[in-house]
């Protein structure tokens, strides 16, 4: 009989004994979902918190969604771009973009949206009054519940230079890569799932989970 080390990395129509590999496998989902809750737990604070932080922040901040509606504006985009935040919500990102720009900026959002990291662009942002400014902007991807609902858009208006501050910037690249964290764990789920899903099935029982897709 193999090992439990080696029985429990082979796929399961080559086990030898399927009940004891089933059960391993029991355990292993067990004490993913357990870390998986955690986490789901752990991003709820911390989501709380982030809101929180993003409205303050002294960074021009603001999400939209897959469709490319505004869905969050901080005070401080407020400032750069003259909008309220109850005037430029559910508008599309290209109401504040230069005509010129607006390619330029569909093309950050579609890479963001597939979980790229584009690097730091400067655009032509279209305020309320007509007029435009230089700002310089960074996207990411908007992870929510294991999947991407939308793109984070980060910007500063260039025409006053300051410097990001540090606690800021590490912050952000906190939340961000927490959230990347949290999908892959959402994904080992998913996997599991189908693992134990194939052994049910080769069993001659019924499939116990639904999965998407």
């Amino acid at each position: 009989m193999l090992s439990g080390r080696r029985a429990g990395t082979l796929i399961p129509y080559l086990m030898t004994d399927k009940r004891w590999t089933e059960c391993r496998l029991r355990e292993r989902y067990a004490r993913l979902r357990r870390g998986y809750k955690r986490k789901i737990s752990q991003l709820g604070r911390c989501r709380e918190n982030f809101f929180e932080f993003l409205a303050n922040i002294s960074l021009g901040i603001f999400l939209v969604d897959l469709d490319g509606r505004v869905i969050f504006f901080n005070k401080e985009a407020e400032k750069i771009t003259s909008y309220r935040d109850s005037e430029i919500r559910d508008l599309h990102f290209r109401t504040l973009l230069s005509l010129d720009d607006i390619s330029a900026g569909f093309k950050l959002f579609y890479q963001a949206i597939q979980g790229n990291y584009p690097r730091t662009v400067l655009l032509r942002l279209l305020k309320k009054d007509r007029s435009t400014t230089i700002i310089e902007i960074q996207v990411a991807p908007l992870y929510m519940d294991g999947s991407i609902r939308g793109v984070i858009a980060i910007m500063r208006d260039v025409s006053e230079r300051k410097r990001l501050e540090e606690s800021n910037r590490k912050r952000i690249e906190s939340f961000i890569r927490f959230n990347s964290e949290l999908n892959e764990w959402h994904r080992q789920v998913m996997e599991l799932k189908q693992e134990v899903n194939a052994l049910l099935v080769s069993l001659g029982k019924k499939a116990k989970y639904s999965l998407p897709g």
